[in-house]
């Protein structure tokens, strides 16, 4: 699984509005970004999929200026590099994870240790081409 990590991770600042977030993911074609504070410390991450469910619950006027931590998932759980396979089908199967955020070594959660994220979106394509024989998409693109 390690050949599945991408390093188009994108890391958006606690402070940055929903918008901003939202836009730089669709900039960056990714479907999450790793949210982290002023010692960048990884605090939380947000995908798509809180966007879509989470900001509609907001009752506030002007919901994409809200900050991204109002609607980012927290604690974040971590993959760990030397033991990939085995967390990332944890995660999966305990938490229902679908992101899969991987350090470098275990120890601090900072930008600095992240090695990439993982997706069931890269775990199923490579399925995919395993099967058929052949890569019919790159690890950067949806």
């Amino acid at each position: 699984m390690k050949n599945l990590i991408s390093t188009t991770t994108l890391f958006v600042s606690s402070g940055w509005s929903i918008d901003q977030a939202l836009k730089s993911m669709i900039k960056c074609r990714v479907s999450s970004a790793l949210v982290f504070d002023d010692s960048e410390e990884i605090v939380g991450i947000v995908t798509e999929r809180d966007i879509l469910r989470k900001i509609s619950l907001l009752d506030l006027d002007r919901k994409l200026a809200r900050k991204i931590n109002t609607i980012m998932s927290r604690p974040v759980e971590f993959a760990f590099f030397s033991t990939i396979d085995e967390d990332v089908q944890r995660m999966h199967r305990e938490m229902s994870l679908r992101h899969f955020p991987v350090l470098k070594k275990k120890g601090a959660a900072t930008k600095r240790n992240v090695a990439g994220i993982i997706t069931v979106t890269d775990i199923a394509r490579k399925y995919m081409d395993d099967i058929c024989g052949q890569t019919t998409y790159d690890n950067n693109s949806y």
